[in-house]
């Protein structure tokens, strides 16, 4: 009867969580409350269960042969009777660096170290440098991009997946 109600709960949270970027506290409040709208799907079925055959049956297989569901269960519960949730932030890092080349035929090798980064032409003689760059950009006019993206993990979960992915699969086994 009110499971769609909170189905819907659920989802809007997600989408929170999907759009906090680096926002550790919206990222956080909105998981918890992800948690509790979701868990109150199962509760709600459990109260309706009741009054159908069988039903009450399936929904305990469900709870029981899922490890996400399991996981997601005691999770909400530690988070009500014991501690707030606290996911694990890890930043992944992306650089991307651009090459300019005019017109050259040569075979090129790039060697960078942690103070240079050196252009080689790959002859396989004594290689002539044509470029000699210094990493910190006083003669490169083309400057790295970096971009950092906030990825959130339950240290409790041994998956691969992170605590969005995770919130995903949840809602869909429910």
């Amino acid at each position: 009867m009110h499971e769609a109600e909170k189905l819907e709960e659920a989802e809007f949270f997600l989408k929170q969580m999907a759009s906090a970027g680096n926002d550790d506290k919206a990222y956080t409040y909105n998981l918890s409350a992800f948690i509790s709208a979701a868990r109150s799907i199962l509760f709600y079925a459990r109260s309706e269960a009741k009054r159908k055959s069988g039903s009450h049956a399936w929904i305990e297989q469900q709870e029981s042969g899922s490890s996400v569901i399991s996981f997601f269960t005691s999770r909400r519960n530690v988070s009500i009777h014991k501690e707030p949730v606290s996911p694990e932030k890890q930043l992944r890092v992306h650089i991307g660096e651009t090459l300019h080349f005019s017109d050259m035929n040569d075979l090129l090798r790039i060697i960078r170290t942690n103070t240079d980064t050196v252009l080689f032409r790959d002859d396989k003689s004594v290689p002539s440098i044509q470029t000699a760059l210094v990493a910190d950009g006083t003669n490169w006019p083309y400057p790295s991009k970096v971009a950092m993206t906030a990825v959130y993990r339950f240290s409790e979960w041994k998956g691969a997946e992170d605590a969005t992915t995770l919130c995903t699969t949840y809602l869909g086994r429910l």
